[in-house]
C-alpha cells in the first residue's frame, strides 16, 4: 500500500470506531507474527512451542533491547543485513539520515539505559509512520485533507508558533486540560509499556519492553477517540552527582554520559561504578 493508501485505510478505521479498529488490530497482529516467525531466526525460536494461531498478545514473550541486540543477526528478517555492516554505518555521523544498504534509515536509541539499540526502517514502515502522523494531525487540528495536499505539494513543511509564560491560549489549553484531568480523577501510572508494531517487517517489534512510563486517563478523551488517552511520562533516571577538588558539587543528567560513550565505536553496554569520593570506573 502506499502513503495515500495508508492514511486512507487510517481514516476509515477511526470512522469505524473500535470495531474496525480492533479487527484490523487483530488481522495485523496475526500477519506480523507469522511473519516474523517466518523470517526472524529469533522470533522462531522464541514462539517455538506457542499455538499456530495467536489473537492474545499477552500470550506472547515479552522483548527487550538487550536480547534482541545479542541477536541482531537473527532478529532482524534480511539475511544480508549484518550487526557489524550495521554498526559501522551508526558510527558514522556523516551518515546521518542517509540510505543504509540503499534500503533503511537506520536510527538509534539513545542509550540511557546502557544499552544502544539499532532500528532498521524500510519505505513501507515510512509510509505507515508517516500516514499515521498525518491522520493524528488532521483529526486533532481541524486541518481538511485539501490543507495537508496542499502542504505536501509544497514540500510539507509545517510551522507552529505558540506563546508561553501568559494566558495565551495555547498555554491557556494546556493548563486547562491539567486542571481538567486533576478534576476527573487521579491517573494510573505504568511499571513500563509493551510495544508492538504491527507493520514492520524488516525487523519484527513484539511485545517490546520500552521502560518507559505513562499516565492513563481515567475518562474517555474529549476528542472522541475511541483508544487510550494517555500522557507520556518517560523514563526516570537518577541524576548524577560529584564532588570536585573543592568540595563543590556538580550534577549532570545519564544523558550526556550516555551521548558521549556511545560515540566510541562498538561500545553497547556500559556502567559507571563509583568506588569512593572521588573514585570512579566506567
Amino acid at each position: 500500500m502506499n502513503f495515500l493508501s495508508l492514511w486512507g485505510d487510517a481514516r476509515k478505521a477511526v470512522r469505524q470506531g473500535r470495531p474496525g479498529i480492533e479487527r484490523r488490530q487483530q488481522q495485523r497482529l496475526a500477519e506480523a507474527i507469522a511473519h516474523a516467525r517466518t523470517h526472524s531466526r529469533f522470533y522462531r525460536e522464541l514462539y517455538d512451542g506457542l499455538p499456530d494461531q495467536i489473537s492474545d498478545p499477552r500470550l506472547l514473550p515479552v522483548t527487550d533491547k538487550r536480547h534482541l541486540m545479542a541477536r541482531f543477526d537473527d532478529w532482524v528478517s534480511d539475511p544480508d543485513v549484518t550487526l557489524e555492516q550495521a554498526r559501522a554505518f551508526a558510527d558514522d555521523p556523516a551518515l546521518v539520515g542517509a540510505q543504509f544498504r540503499d534500503t533503511y534509515l537506520l536510527t538509534t536509541t539513545s542509550g540511557t539505559t546502557g544499552n544502544v539499540a539499532i532500528f532498521l526502517n524500510d519505505r513501507h514502515t515510512l509510509a505507515v509512520a508517516a500516514a499515521l502522523a498525518i491522520r493524528a494531525i488532521v483529526g486533532s487540528n481541524g486541518l481538511t485533507p485539501g490543507i495537508v495536499l496542499k502542504a505536501l505539494i509544497k514540500g510539507g513543511r509545517t510551522v507552529k508558533i505558540a506563546g508561553t509564560g501568559g494566558h495565551f491560549a495555547v498555554a491557556a489549553a494546556e493548563m486547562a486540560q491539567q486542571r481538567a484531568h486533576q478534576r476527573r480523577g487521579k491517573p494510573q501510572l505504568s511499571h513500563t509499556v509493551l510495544l508492538s508494531t504491527l507493520y514492520k517487517r524488516e525487523q519484527p517489534v513484539l511485545r517490546y519492553d520500552l521502560g518507559d512510563s505513562i499516565l492513563r486517563r481515567p475518562d474517555p478523551c474529549p476528542c472522541g477517540s475511541p483508544f487510550m488517552a494517555i500522557r507520556l511520562q518517560g523514563r526516570s533516571a537518577s541524576v548524577l552527582t560529584f564532588t570536585t577538588e573543592n568540595a563543590e558539587r556538580v550534577t549532570i543528567v545519564p544523558l550526556a554520559l550516555a551521548t558521549a560513550v556511545e560515540r566510541t565505536s562498538g561500545v553497547e553496554l556500559f556502567q559507571l561504578g563509583f568506588g569512593g569520593l572521588h573514585q570512579h570506573r566506567l
